[in-house]
């Protein structure tokens, strides 16, 4: 992790065990008014609307956003866009509606802990106080033209009087502090005339913003040095806007200025020069796309522009993740990092659907977007229309060697490989993970992430190498596991080429792996793919293995596809290889785990050449075999062995 890690952290773990970080944020300060409601609406700052009696939308009242506001209402919520959850209308903020564990909310955040089998996932707790649910709230105000300004705001002081100034478990995290009052913004911009923002709420909020937002400057260092990811591009930003929007506050010009530069570095730092992210997630990379889109539009609302490097990783960003996408319904390989984050939903789609928040970055960059549909998104930021062109990726190999990303692009098919090296922490022990997609359905996908805080067992499954789909030897990781989201002796990549020839595309790559196993291991993964044919040849060799350690080479089958593909596999003399089938586990949404096929080859030599081969799929048979796996999966839920499911999630897909 480097020298600076390393140093910060000692310190910051000697000012945290000696109390002397709990001195600098102190607990439950004396209200005092530093704006009022009057001063904040001479603020000439320019947001993405006026107010809501400014809004052009076209009004679209749907049943599934009214069927959400009512959920809310009665006290239910979409937790990570995958369980809903009834937390009563009374909920208090701080109980855990997975493990029912009651945070003391007398507790200074220093003494909160992250991860507890006790406590169970905080994010639990940590999901309803971002207030990202405030949009299904404004969207149906909108659309069904039906004033909800008084639910919101006492939602808002509600988790004001709960949550007293850096106590509990909501002042645990600045990136969660930080979504909290980007929401906040954009309610109060939205209800900005409502007789129910009153001067009594305004001064609530004022005082609310202003702790929470010197808790973000104060605690900075923690995000952009000990964990440098999404969290602190979140917080960088945050600070900026706040003193774009609230300039009256203490300290509000340091915010700003310190705030745009940070976030200048750390998109600079994070995104790499192919466009490709650090963290190496599908969904940690739309979570920086979403606030690329607001950090862009707002500042050119204002007046102000970012650094030149902002907005060529913001454009590089959209070429890759639209080259990654599935054209008939947007969505990503299941790759990387998966926790449910979607900060700001402007739409009715389905969470995996990445459109509408590309279309939306491509729109204030004035590019083409290459999406046929045009989504909500775009009039809520006050930009004009996309261009609704047929634009899309060309077939064909798309290379970003900075990520390590290899795509193979057809009219059918879509080939997602991963070969590279880490100069960042990596979260999941995935190198040459090889991904196929047919006719718009994931024949072999990523496991996901279930959940961060969960059995060991479990954890070590969706993060670890079985849950994908290239090779272990015995039942060994590609790397060794360390607590929670930390891996040691990182893989290497040591070369990778992807190439087209007359009638094939050719992958080839290598990697070194299994270091804490022996030195010197080397994974090779060449891949074949046939032109206009759902074919793939794929050899695996380890070379430098102790002796009597076996290659394993790993398949994972969603159930409703495993009787539509033909895997066979040889030894290096030839011998066809008996399959084994053991269950496995996919969460293609945070908090929900189903069964898989887990199909894997054995080799003593460690050299294997595997065809997958796949049957034409059509509608009517690929709905059957969905309705089996959804018999099978609901005996599951009788068995309480799995999380029920929101039904109009079951819908889409179907």
């Amino acid at each position: 992790m480097g020298l600076r890690y390393v140093a910060y952290r000692a310190r910051y773990e000697l000012l945290l065990r000696s109390g002397l970080l709990r001195r600098k944020f102190p607990a439950a300060p004396p209200y005092k008014q530093y704006i009022t409601l009057a001063q904040w609406k001479l603020n000439e700052a320019k947001f993405f609307f006026e107010d809501k009696e400014s809004l052009a939308i076209p009004r679209n009242p749907q049943h599934v956003l009214k069927e959400n506001f009512e959920n809310i209402k009665s006290g239910k919520l979409l937790l990570f866009n995958s369980v809903l959850a009834d937390l009563d209308k009374n909920y208090d903020w701080v109980t855990n509606p997975d493990s029912g564990f009651h945070y003391d909310i007398k507790k200074h955040w220093t003494e909160i802990a992250d991860y507890s089998k006790e406590a169970g996932d905080i994010k639990y707790v940590w999901e309803k106080s971002r207030f990202s649910y405030l949009y299904d709230i404004i969207r149906y105000d909108y659309h069904f033209n039906e004033d909800c300004g008084e639910f919101v705001f006492s939602e808002i002081l509600s988790w004001i009087k709960n949550n007293p100034v850096n106590c509990g478990p909501n002042y645990r995290c600045s990136q969660e502090i930080s979504l909290r009052v980007l929401n906040w913004t954009f309610a109060l911009h939205y209800y900005r005339n409502s007789p129910f923002l009153t001067e009594e709420v305004f001064n609530e909020m004022q005082y609310a913003i202003y702790w929470q937002m010197n808790h973000v400057y104060k605690h900075i260092n923690f995000s952009r040095i000990a964990v440098r990811n999404n969290h602190a591009i979140t917080e960088t930003f945050a600070l900026y806007l706040a003193g774009l929007f609230f300039p009256s506050l203490p300290d509000a010009d340091a915010w700003k200025k310190k705030g745009k530069k940070w976030f200048e570095q750390e998109i600079a730092y994070q995104v790499y020069e192919d466009g490709t992210y650090l963290q190496f997630s599908m969904n940690y990379h739309r979570v920086v796309v979403q606030l690329l889109t607001w950090a862009i539009v707002l500042s050119e609302k204002n007046g102000e522009q970012f650094s030149e490097v902002v907005y060529d990783r913001a454009r590089k960003s959209v070429m890759f993740l639209r080259t990654c996408m599935i054209d008939e319904n947007g969505k990503l390989p299941n790759y990387g990092a998966n926790d449910g984050a979607l900060f700001f939903k402007l739409n009715n789609g389905h969470y995996r659907d990445y459109r509408p928040q590309l279309q939306a970055l491509a729109a204030a960059l004035r590019m083409k977007a290459g999406l046929k549909n045009f989504y909500e998104d775009v009039t809520w930021y006050g930009l004009s229309k996309a261009p609704k062109d047929e634009w899309a990726p060309a077939n064909g190999i798309h290379v970003f060697p900075k990520g390590g990303y290899y795509i193979i692009r057809e009219q059918d098919t879509l080939t997602f490989i991963r070969c590279g090296s880490y100069k960042d922490r990596p979260s999941q022990a995935d190198n040459l993970h090889l991904d196929i997609w047919y006719k718009g359905e994931n024949i072999l996908p990523d496991a996901g992430s279930y959940k961060y805080n969960t059995d060991e067992q479990t954890m070590r499954y969706f993060s670890g190498t079985q849950s994908h789909n290239t090779v272990m030897l015995d039942d060994n990781d590609q790397m060794l596991k360390g607590g929670r989201f930390i891996w040691y002796y990182w893989t290497r990549a040591l070369n990778a080429e992807l190439k087209e020839t007359g009638n094939s595309y050719t992958f080839a790559g290598s990697i070194n792996a299994f270091r804490y196993i022996k030195d010197g291991i080397v994974h090779k993964r060449i891949v074949i793919k046939r032109k206009r044919e759902p074919v793939w040849e794929i050899h695996d060799e380890v070379t430098g293995a102790p002796a009597g350690m076996s290659m394993k080479q790993l398949w994972h089958l969603p159930l409703s596809v495993k009787s539509k593909v033909d895997i066979t596999a040889k030894n290096m003399k030839g011998e066809i290889l008996t399959p084994q089938m053991q269950v496995g586990w996919y969460s293609s949404l945070y908090g929900q785990k189903q069964k898989a096929g887990e199909l894997y080859f054995m080799d003593n030599n460690n050299d294997i050449k595997t065809e997958i081969k796949l049957e034409d799929f059509s509608s009517k048979t690929m709905i059957l075999d969905e309705l089996r796996e959804a018999i099978e999966n609901l005996k599951l839920v009788n068995e309480g062995k799995l999380t029920p499911r929101p039904a109009r999630d079951i819908l889409d897909e179907l």
